[in-house]
């Protein structure tokens, strides 16, 4: 069985932040009652918490990419995905690349 993390207003009981509904493993439930547990915090603090940590790190993340892409729009700069690929994949290698240079020109100078 699906555990649930309710999804209710709490209008009228001093707690003024939105409540969220979700469906979740009982293998991840186990894990935040572990969590809660070891932390001494309520289930719905840790919860909220990394809700939020996920959600600041993806929002970082994209706007990144986002900031990245109109960059290379405007300078019409591109490195292929194989290079980029291959360069990625030698990280760590005792024959690390190093990075590769734009190959793709979508404006003229």
């Amino acid at each position: 069985m699906k555990d649930y993390i309710s999804s209710m207003s709490a209008k009228g009981t001093g707690m003024s932040k939105p409540m969220v509904s979700v469906r979740i493993s009982e293998s991840l439930s186990g894990k935040i009652d572990t969590l809660s547990a070891l932390t001494q915090r309520p289930r719905s603090e840790v919860l909220s918490g990394a809700l939020e940590e996920f959600v600041d790190e993806k929002v970082r993340l994209y706007q990144e990419i986002d900031a990245a892409v109109k960059e290379a729009d405007e300078s019409g700069e591109w490195i292929s995905h194989e290079k980029m690929s291959e360069w990625m994949l030698s990280w760590g290698s005792d024959n690390e690349l190093p990075p590769p240079e734009p190959g793709i020109f979508t404006k003229t100078k």
